[in-house]
């Protein structure tokens, strides 16, 4: 405990196990470029350490090497560490910034648990393997980094991280283990930068509510994946997106389907809906198509315009003007040119130009020509 500054010559190649536990009044220590490894237990509980230089030659941190140095604020871990083992420094409170070399590959369990003043971590892309609850309850901890070639990510690793506003999976993850990101509940939004959607858990998260933003062409595969699929704003990135405005010229007549924001060159379908007998008439541009696919080529807007039963559309005999009906068959004389067959609730059922179309049940039908809408009744 008396303990409070030491030299550590550079003769010495290794810091054995539990060289220095319990040191609490050891405030600064130089570790310099001759040691290889700093063992198990070496600087365990000393609660007055403020300030720790780790020489460049060291390749590994023992298991709770660091354990609960309290007044511990910064820590520069070199290029030439390759392991942190378990627990390595957890319980550091004070802990507030984390410099991680870009050699290490292994970052063992409970690492940094309960570093609560922890408030951002970047991940480098030397490591490959998160262990289980290495962030955990590191209650200041606002955002989270994964380099690319971590590929698994293990239970808890983050659970209870309650101010994590954000977090970036890399591209080379496969997994992510049960309540890996369970308890984050200041978490605004997931970017995973994976094409093949990684294995998870129904615990994984705890909210899906939050947008999930994934590579680009790869929403349909995080939609089908099992637990991805719980997210209910799937997002692509790496491409423009565009909002498509789609509304009805009376909003008491019918809406529109399929309004939103969509990637630049993708596809919009767009599906006019009636209330009650009311039926579509056209788009705002003439198109009378519906549903209606468009491509997407930047904001764009949509006014579907919809007419109640019976106005603007002719009633007709059978034989008149050429359509009529026998039996479910609709017969229309229209010289060739194409046409419409709407429901009177405005659903289509028929585009083209043939003499004669079976329909699948009686009722009255809306057949629109190129320059009127005409009203007949099939039994």
């Amino acid at each position: 405990d008396r303990l409070n500054t030491i030299v550590i010559p550079n003769s010495v190649t290794s810091i054995g196990t539990n060289a220095f536990s319990f040191c609490r009044g050891l405030t600064k220590v130089t570790i310099p470029n001759s040691v290889k490894t700093i063992g198990n237990w070496a600087f365990y509980r000393c609660t007055g350490l403020t300030t720790v230089t780790i020489g460049n030659s060291v390749t590994s941190i023992g298991n709770r090497a660091f354990y609960s140095c309290t007044s511990l604020t910064e820590v520069s871990i070199p290029n030439s560490v390759k392991t942190i083992e378990f627990r390595a420094f957890e319980g550091c409170t004070g802990l507030k910034t984390v410099t991680i070399g870009n050699s290490v590959t292994t970052i063992g369990e409970s690492a940094f648990y309960s570093c609560t003043s922890l408030t951002e971590v970047s991940i480098p892309n030397s490591v490959t393997s998160i262990g289980s609850s290495v962030f955990e309850d590191c209650s200041g901890l606002k955002t989270v980094t994964i380099g690319n070639s971590v590929t698994t990510i293990e239970n808890g690793a983050f659970n209870g991280c309650t101010q994590m506003e954000s977090v970036t999976i890399g591209e080379k993850v496969e997994s992510i283990g049960e309540s890996a990101f369970a308890k984050c509940n200041s978490l605004t939004a997931v970017t995973s930068k994976a094409v093949t959607p990684p294995q998870i858990w129904a615990t994984t998260f705890d909210d899906y509510f939050i947008p999930l933003y994934v590579p680009a062409g790869c929403k349909s595969k995080y939609a089908e994946a099992k637990y991805w699929r719980n997210f209910t704003d799937i997002r692509e990135t790496g491409v423009t997106l565009h909002t498509i405005t789609a509304n009805a010229t009376d909003e008491t007549m019918g809406y529109v389907m399929g309004a939103g924001e969509y990637p630049q060159g993708s596809t919009a379908t767009l599906i006019a809906v009636p209330f009650g007998q009311n039926y579509f008439v056209r788009w705002n541009d003439g198109n009378t198509d519906n549903p209606r696919t468009i491509t997407v080529t930047g904001d764009m807007t949509f006014t579907a315009e919809f007419a109640p039963a019976g106005s603007a559309v002719e009633t007709l005999e059978n034989g008149e003007r050429g359509i009529y009906a026998t039996g479910r068959t609709l017969h229309v004389e229209n010289g060739g040119e194409y046409y419409r067959v709407y429901t009177a609730a405005g659903r289509l059922v028929y585009t083209g130009n043939d003499s004669s179309v079976t329909l699948s049940a009686p009722g009255m039908y809306i057949v629109r020509t190129r320059d009127r809408s005409q009203k007949v009744a099939v039994k």
